[in-house]
């Protein structure tokens, strides 16, 4: 008796789920149509100097720059749990492939329009010097750094929900490909009674910084002593790698429609073609299907909004009247992990019995050592803004810091021989590590925007 749920003896379900059945239903259905624009900026610089014969210099320098621009438009409906009829397939957990629903809301048409950066710099420095014919040295420098974030205060993503108020109810098609949406509608969709409702801006940012160092070398017997020893690897590492990933969400819960249709110039409403997006695929052709979209020009919504705040005296947050992205971010963590690395390794070869054989036996000893620091808000109020949702507010907040380390021994096996010619059997055995990913080290929790019960 809840949402969305259906009787197993309700006469307008075919194939109803029946008792102790598993079963979903939609929440929404959304069409998006999206364009993207990608600008890369790419430069590479690489210097090589051999002062003598036994010394060789390398610089490489990298620089990366990726300018993205999006836009969106969706034609959406929401399903409020107001299932009226149609029909069920699947066996122990079922879905539905017709879907009634009488819910008396709005016909959605979200539009957004937003641009991010990626930058990249990556500098690295190696030096290799041979002081003998069996020793080779190097030493390997690398300083590298990466950032992504919004190109202005759009946010990294957003969207502004342009409203009908004018639907009773709907049918869902599950039929092919492409779900089939017919709107039950008391006026056709009409820009004279459009509107906007609630707004979100996002605003996410990441940032990596990488610097490492390695000592390493290779020795070449001579097979004077230990003949059956072919070379020697050896080396240390150090690297330091700082993460940082922030975000926020300006998000306004006007779900019921802000100001009213005549606010609003019914040019910034343009009707499209909804089949016209997806003939190619199945269900697009379907003649069920809503004929009309309306694109929805971002900017003449936004100025739209702006000023009816402004006529009412309304802050709509951090820049005022204009809809925007915050730039305090109420997430913000970073973790930095320092790993130290030593190893060694013997490559060795020999005969017996007419037989080739090779034996590499190495071992790597890793230190890690992890920071993490994490913005946590306080939250002390919960606004009620929708039937189902709710949202917390924080006033404020502090970092907290979080620290761990681990050391892992990380052996190396590996032997081959040959018993006839053409015909190599080969045994090996290792032992490595994976590490975590960052979201798995960071420090501090958050909530989800809106909470919902």
């Amino acid at each position: 008796g809840d949402w969305g749920s259906v009787a197993p003896d309700d006469p307008n379900w075919v194939y109803a789920p029946q008792e102790g059945e598993i079963y979903s239903v939609p929440r929404n259905i959304i069409y998006q149509i999206g364009q993207v624009q990608r600008e890369r900026t790419y430069v590479m610089l690489t210097l090589q100097w051999q002062p003598i014969d036994t010394v060789t210099a390398t610089l490489d320098y990298a620089y990366s720059k990726l300018d993205i621009e999006e836009q969106r438009q969706d034609f959406s409906a929401w399903f409020n749990g107001v299932p009226t009829g149609g029909e069920f397939a699947g066996s122990g957990i079922k879905a539905p492939v017709i879907f009634n629903d009488a819910t008396g809301t709005d016909v959605g048409m979200g539009i957004g329009e937003w641009g991010r950066e990626n930058e990249l710099n990556s500098l690295g420095i190696n030096i290799t010097w041979e002081p003998t014919e069996n020793l080779m040295l190097a030493f390997d420098y690398h300083d590298g750094s990466a950032e992504n974030g919004a190109k202005d205060n759009r946010g990294s993503n957003n969207v502004i929900s342009g409203v009908q108020f004018s639907r009773s109810g709907n049918r869902a098609d599950y039929r092919r490909d492409l779900p089939v949406l017919t709107l039950t509608t008391d006026d056709p969709l009409d820009p004279s009674r459009m509107l906007s409702s609630g707004t979100s801006f996002r605003n996410s940012y990441m940032e990596n910084d990488i610097e490492q160092v390695q000592l390493y070398g290779k020795y070449f017997n001579d097979g004077d002593a230990f003949g059956f020893v072919e070379s020697i690897d050896f080396g240390v590492s150090m690297v330091t790698n700082e993460n940082r990933s922030a975000f926020s969400n300006a998000q306004r819960d006007t779900w019921g429609g802000y100001g009213a249709p005549e606010d609003y110039p019914d040019s910034i409403y343009n009707p499209q073609s909804l089949p016209g997006q997806f003939d190619e695929l199945s269900g697009g052709s379907n003649p069920n299907l809503e004929p009309t979209y309306y694109e929805v020009d971002f900017n003449g919504i936004r100025n739209a909004i702006s000023d009816i705040a402004s006529a009412n005296g309304e802050t709509l947050g951090p820049c005022g009247t204009v809809l925007c992205a915050d730039p305090f971010f109420n997430t913000d963590r970073t973790v930095e992990e320092e790993q130290q690395a030593i190893y060694f390794q013997l490559n060795m070869a020999w005969e017996a019995a007419a037989w080739p054989m090779r034996l590499t036996v190495g071992v790597r000893y890793e230190e890690t050592e992890v920071d993490a620091k994490a913005f946590v808000p306080l939250y002390d109020t919960l606004v009620w803004a929708a039937d189902n949702e709710f949202t917390p507010l924080s006033t404020g907040g502090g970092f907290i810091d979080g620290d761990g380390s681990y050391d892992n021994w990380l052996p190396n096996i590996d032997f081959d021989i040959e018993p006839i010619e053409d015909l190599l059997f080969r045994a090996s055995f290792s032992e490595t590590i994976t590490r975590p990913t960052f979201n798995h080290l960071q420090a501090g929790k958050t909530i989800n925007q809106p909470v919902r019960f």
